[in-house]
């Protein structure tokens, strides 16, 4: 509600002010834990050191001419922005103990931008869905809704809906005393009252995020197998799975997973008493659902990684001449499950 933090503070200062106790008796009730701490910050600087050969990669005209690359570029925004807040910085508040009223604006505004981005990644990812969808069903579709600069049209929708959860909704807060973010600032204190912060509309969007995410990717997951069971059969090589279809089930498994967990725990968190462990896994979620992305890139997209090695290692000539072959090899073969493919014949995602 950064409505209320700019335009009324009085309202807000109904909701969130820390005159109830000195800012030494809030600190204390804070519970300091400095392996928790170091595990969100190291989590986090893994996945942002990693993130950034990727993005540079996607930046690049062989993958951002690509409507799907497109979305996975502004994705990759939100996840570096997103991550260093609730890793780095939430790993901070876990090692020293901090409860929202020792850094109020630090920790609402922070809070507020991190919320924002999470519903932001969550219609960006749904929007991604579509996208697979209708490359696989019927690519005529993705190309006349995504085709061209018309992905970044799309784009303006999750940068919106986000703006929306940072200005009107209240704001996910870190809390040390259970090591993971909650609506309620005072979340484990004497002034807790979770029925006064509970957040209707982030709820809905973590639903409609499992729900059609759940959907979206089981649609990819069964037109894969059935039209590569139909190509292996023509080439009479028998109804075996292809590398392509074993890359892109794993993939979508692993995204629809680590989202479906950080939005489920989030929700139970809300209305149900949950053991400390749980919320910690949550929050582990929270920040795998904005940073596994990178080693789906690394390990299941061959041509992200191999453009990867190309642009920051050094390649032996012998690579880049079987590479070649490869490339040649799998250009000349018919096949027509996707028109968004790199050269190894992979849907690129």
């Amino acid at each position: 509600m950064m409505n209320r933090y700019w335009f009324e503070p009085e309202a807000f200062n109904r909701l969130y002010n820390c005159t109830r106790y000195t800012p030494e008796e809030w600190h204390r009730f804070g519970v300091p834990d400095k392996v928790i701490g170091a595990v969100y910050c190291c989590i986090g600087l893994m996945y942002e050191v990693l993130y950034f050969p990727c993005l540079y990669t996607m930046a690049g005209k062989k993958f951002i001419r690509l409507s799907c690359y497109k979305i996975m570029f502004y994705l990759g925004i939100i996840d570096v922005a997103c991550i260093f807040i609730n890793s780095i910085m939430d790993g901070f508040f876990a090692w020293h103990g901090n409860v929202y009223c020792d850094y109020p604006d630090i920790m609402y505004i922070s809070g507020a931008i991190s919320t924002g981005l999470w519903c932001s990644a969550c219609m960006a990812c749904m929007m991604l869905a579509l996208n697979r969808v209708c490359d696989l069903l019927k690519p005529q579709w993705m190309e006349h809704l995504f085709g061209g600069s018309r992905a970044y049209y799309w784009l303006l929708a999750p940068s919106l809906y986000g703006l929306y959860f940072i200005i009107f909704t209240p704001p996910l807060i870190f809390s040390s005393i259970y090591d993971g973010a909650f609506f309620d600032p005072y979340v484990g204190t004497p002034a807790t009252d979770k029925e006064i912060y509970t957040s209707w509309p982030h709820t809905i969007n973590n639903m409609v995020v499992i729900a059609v995410l759940v959907t979206a990717y089981s649609c990819v997951c069964v037109v894969v197998i059935m039209k590569s069971r139909f190509l292996n059969s023509s080439s009479s090589s028998g109804n075996t799975m292809s590398g392509m279809q074993k890359t892109i089930v794993a993939q979508a498994t692993m995204i629809c997973m680590l989202i479906l967990i950080a939005a489920t725990v989030y929700v139970r968190m809300q209305f149900i008493e949950t053991a400390g462990y749980m919320v910690v896994v949550g929050q582990i979620t929270w920040q795998s659902s904005h940073g596994g992305a990178v080693f789906i890139y690394l390990f299941l997209n061959k041509s992200m990684r191999s453009e990867i090695r190309r642009q920051f290692c050094c390649s032996q000539p012998h690579q880049v001449s079987s590479t070649t072959n490869l490339k040649q090899k799998h250009t000349n073969t018919h096949t027509n499950i996707s028109s968004n493919r790199d050269s190894h014949g992979e849907i690129m995602y």
